[in-house]
């Protein structure tokens, strides 16, 4: 898989759809591989249920370029919501 096709899985994933030059900018200096995507998108997956990236419509998800080069698949997860955790 190349690095584009890897970016694409990414912006395919994440909820706010601006700024792909820079996104893609941003993506391509960290050139992460297959293992690294996943880590992304895994934080991602738990990050949009968060109540801070639903709150008013998604008013506070960050830019992908600034959560990118944030590092932001690196934070904590975000406390999960009561019906998380419903068997």
């Amino acid at each position: 898989m190349t690095l584009e096709d890897r970016f694409n899985r990414f912006w395919k994933a994440y909820p706010k759809k601006v700024g792909k030059g820079a996104a893609e900018r941003s993506f391509k200096k960290y050139k992460p591989n297959e293992v690294l995507l996943v880590a992304m998108l895994e934080a991602l997956k738990l990050q949009r249920r968060s109540d801070q990236w639903q709150r008013d419509g998604g008013q506070y998800i960050p830019n992908p370029a600034t959560w990118l080069n944030q590092k932001r698949w690196e934070d904590e997860a975000p406390p999960g919501r009561k019906d998380d955790f419903l068997l």
